[in-house]
Formats: structure tokens, C-alpha cells, sequence
């Protein structure tokens, strides 16, 4: 009997750290502000990139599925992957006209900070 008695106050105190523990990860989440800035010119290779692995990185992943979605991209998103790929998830959308290669990565950076698309946020993740 005093064997099983420890063995269920063990398992309720590891219980409770657990609580504890997802509790505090939790809370430190909601004080932050989280941006994921994702630039593409969207081709089909992007496209396809984004409703095959999104789903599943934002499923298992706390800090994606805490997270805003900005997409920088040089056409419209086709509405399934606003709708389904970032189900529930605040997803703002800004188009932009391709110069090239580097030069719209370039570009990506200074739009979003000209246009103070990272005021608020604590972290952005491109």
C-alpha cells in the first residue's frame, strides 16, 4: 500500500509540473507578438510548397500557431491557401511588382520597414 501511495503522489506531482510547465510556456506566448513574414513571387513550386507543409508546420508548432502571417508576394494567393493553409490564423496579404531576383528580396525588407510592417511585433520571422 505505501508503494502504490508514493508511486500516485509521484505521478501527481509530475501531472501538476506538467500543468505548470505548458502553463508558464503558455502565458510567455501570449505577452509576445509574433509576425511570420513570408516573401514570394509565388510560383507553382511555392504554391504547392505552402499547402503541402504549412498545415502541418503550424499544427506543430506553438509559436506558428500563435503567430501573425504577413505574405509579400507579386500576385494574388489562390484563395485555398488563404483559407486553408492558414486556417484561423491572421494572414495579411501585400502585393507588389517584381523587379528580380534580388532585387525583390531587397525590396521585401524595405517596403516592410518603410511601411512599419514590424511595429508591435516583438519577433518577425522571414
Amino acid at each position: 500500500k505505501t508503494l502504490i501511495a508514493m508511486l500516485l503522489f509521484r505521478l501527481q506531482f509530475a501531472k501538476r509540473r506538467i500543468n505548470e510547465t505548458y502553463a508558464i510556456k503558455q502565458n510567455n506566448l501570449d505577452n509576445i507578438r509574433v509576425l511570420v513574414y513570408i516573401t514570394t513571387h509565388l510560383p507553382e513550386a511555392h504554391v504547392n510548397f505552402l499547402r503541402k507543409c504549412w498545415p502541418g508546420l503550424i499544427q506543430n508548432s506553438v509559436l506558428l500557431q500563435h503567430a501573425d502571417m504577413l505574405l509579400f508576394t507579386a500576385q494574388e494567393p489562390p484563395s485555398d491557401i488563404l483559407r486553408d493553409v492558414f486556417l484561423g490564423k491572421k494572414v495579411r496579404v501585400e502585393q507588389y511588382n517584381n523587379p528580380g531576383y534580388e532585387e525583390g528580396a531587397m525590396l521585401a525588407m524595405k517596403t516592410a520597414t518603410v511601411q512599419q510592417w514590424f511595429a508591435g511585433y516583438d519577433w518577425v520571422i522571414r
